[in-house]
């Protein structure tokens, strides 16, 4: 008997992009809305944001994700003083599966915000364009698109939606043998206490030996696991922390440069307009500026 075939059905298949963005919000931030034809789901990475989807409004958080159905009017502005960052993707499916996403908000898990962490950097690298242009109503490609990251970035957004919604409606088919998790569980648990830490820290000029102190581990077991988690070393990935702590503080507009400056505990101005260049190739100056030229003319 020869070999036959197996074809698999699929649930969820995204036959186009239309917008992939990510955006850095000012806390006085106002989006006044549009409709069009397609899905689209907007997720809320830091902050919050106020969302109208049809004529009712909510109040998302950090970690939530609202779905829009084609032709469902919806707008967007920051909430309780917050300067919200947030991912925008829509995108064209006709799968009937989508109907399960209508008219509804998750708090999304780290699987999904893994999956969601792919797609804006693989669109990074297929696109020509920053992604935090308002209002673009076309994608240009790149001449040189490294390869597949056209075909994950679609894998990723259609991964997402599987993930979500069958962690919605089964959740127990997505849990794994504990016994082949539980060191991978352990260091999960040891970085975010870490990660917290640093957090907690921002304001101060801490040494790879001062962290390791503090937290009861080895300086050498300390890089290693920054190096396997975030692929930066302990010091630099702080250093982003609180360059990411400066871009919120600018966005909120309560604190000029100099006392940013002193808050996350810079030696000088010219010091941390120069970490801050570094990290995001900007000034302070010109991030500032590009805040501005995101609110609607």
């Amino acid at each position: 008997m020869s070999y036959q075939p197996l074809i698999l059905n699929t649930a969820i298949h995204i036959d186009c992009i239309y917008t992939i963005h990510y955006f850095e919000y000012a806390s006085d931030f106002t989006y006044k809305g549009e409709r069009h034809d397609f899905w689209e789901f907007c997720y809320v990475d830091k902050g919050e944001i106020e969302v109208m989807a049809g004529k009712q409004t909510f109040l998302l958080k950090q970690g939530e994700v609202i779905f829009h159905e084609p032709n469902e009017f919806h707008s967007l502005k920051a909430a309780n003083r917050t300067a919200p960052n947030i991912a925008v993707v829509s995108f064209g499916t006709h799968d009937a599966a989508m109907r399960f996403f209508a008219q509804r908000i998750f708090t999304i898990d780290n699987e999904e915000r893994s999956f969601l962490a792919h797609v804006i950097n693989e669109a990074r690298l297929v696109l020509d364009h920053p992604l935090n242009i308002p209002g673009q109503r076309r994608l240009y490609k790149k001449e040189n698109i490294p390869f597949g990251a056209e075909q994950l970035t679609q894998m990723f957004i259609e991964m997402f939606l599987l993930h979500l919604q069958r962690r919605m409606l089964d959740p127990a088919l997505l849990k794994l043998n504990l016994s082949t998790r539980t060191k991978e569980n352990a260091d999960e648990y040891y970085f975010e206490s870490l990660l917290n830490y640093l957090e907690e820290n921002l304001d101060q000029r801490l040494t790879l030996s001062k962290i390791a102190h503090d937290n009861l581990i080895s300086v050498s077991k300390l890089e290693k696991l920054f190096k396997e988690k975030t692929q930066k070393g302990v010091i630099e990935y702080f250093s982003m922390l609180k360059i990411e702590k400066a871009k919120d503080m600018i966005r909120l507009h309560h604190d000029n440069f100099t006392q940013i400056s002193e808050k996350l505990g810079y030696n000088s101005i010219h010091y941390f307009s120069r970490q801050f260049k570094k990290v995001t190739g900007l000034t302070p100056t010109e991030y500032a500026l590009s805040i501005q030229a995101l609110e609607p003319k």
